[in-house]
């Protein structure tokens, strides 16, 4: 019986069950390099999570695609936030950044054989999945619930990424935590389920395996690597945050988990002084401050609660390996746990 690990890779063509999450407003370009090189799933993100000028998003994801290509021979994907105007149409941002993964997968050539995923986040991409698969890209959805998950299935959703609330990043309203989403999204559908949320390590990815997950994706682990290319200040606080060293507050999309710091108790006047627009672009800045600049202090700072688990900066294909690694030996070891339990039981009945 084929495994939805082994499903999902031959969707996708990967060596290893290992994803990268999105993590925007900043580029992932490099750090999505290294890992589609390791043999997990480099995902480039989105330039921008505001309005911003349709040329410049154009421009910079189209150029974040084409980097990747040049440097790797391995597939990679694209994620993109959703969010809605009042009106229910698609933002500018993330129609714009979708028709741009939809046309560079379109012209072909290397970018278009080694461009295989578009991952939708946030929020519901409806009206567009027929579009993103028609022109040959395999769809992910984000979901943060059972209900989301069964709505981006049977609208024709490939893959699921069900992500728990421990998530960095922009998570979800109602939370429910990895641990009670993945078993009951798994059970539910009958196509490849990636879990998201609180995972860092051979134990998260061997559980969620032995689960009948597809494989993990992976956010806050991957800040704290050697090619990531955000600030080392950045990474490096990710290292060194203590258990209960994170804190929910109101983001663009949704509610968003991040590391606690001073720049936090500037959050209820921006959104008191501020129009929606306004702390949009300013919680964007903020974040940017950090992730470029190192301002650790005074910026935003996306981070999932498994921070307090990281206590190294190893290199993405050292990780990566790690965890396989940690992953097959655990499972060999449940494997003959499996075996003295069925044992036991067949003894037990005779």
């Amino acid at each position: 019986m084929t495994s939805m690990w082994e499903r999902y890779r031959d969707l996708l063509g990967i060596s290893h069950p290992i994803v990268q999450d999105g993590m925007g407003p900043q580029p992932t370009t490099m750090l999505a390099t290294a890992v589609s090189n390791a043999g997990g799933l480099g995902s480039i993100s989105s330039p921008s999570i505001v309005n911003t000028s349709e040329k410049y998003l154009r421009d910079g994801f189209r150029a974040a695609i084409e980097y990747i290509a040049a440097h790797t021979d391995a597939p990679f994907a694209v994620n993109v936030p959703v969010g809605r105007v009042a009106s229910g149409e698609l933002l500018p941002v993330s129609k714009t950044c979708i028709s741009e993964a939809i046309a560079a997968k379109r012209d072909g050539g290397k970018v278009g054989n080694q461009l295989v995923a578009l991952t939708t986040s946030a929020g519901y991409p409806g009206e567009f999945i027929a579009t993103i698969q028609a022109a040959g890209l395999i769809h992910q959805a984000k979901v943060g619930s059972v209900r989301h998950a069964i709505k981006a299935r049977d609208a024709g959703t490939d893959v699921i990424i069900a992500s728990g609330y421990e998530m960095g990043g922009h998570t979800h309203v109602n939370g429910v935590h990895t641990m009670v989403l993945a078993p009951q999204v798994i059970e539910r559908l009958d196509c490849p389920v990636i879990v998201s949320g609180g995972l860092c390590d051979g134990r998260g990815l061997a559980a969620m395996l032995a689960m009948g997950a597809a494989g993990i994706a992976m956010g806050t682990r991957f800040i704290a690597t050697v090619e990531h290319e955000w600030h080392e200040r950045y990474k490096q606080r990710v290292v060194d945050t203590p258990e209960w060293g994170d804190q929910v507050f109101q983001g663009v999309y949704a509610p968003c988990r991040g590391l606690k710091n001073p720049g936090l108790e500037k959050l209820p006047e921006a959104l008191r002084s501020k129009t929606p627009d306004e702390f949009q672009e300013w919680e964007e800045g903020e974040m940017r401050r950090a992730m470029r600049e190192g301002d650790t202090e005074n910026g935003l700072l996306p981070g999932g609660q498994v921070a307090a688990a990281l206590t190294d900066m190893p290199t993405v294909a050292e990780l990566i390996e790690r965890i396989v690694r940690d992953a097959a030996d655990l499972l060999g070891g449940a494997a003959a746990t499996a075996e003295q339990l069925r044992l036991g039981r067949v003894t037990t009945a005779a």
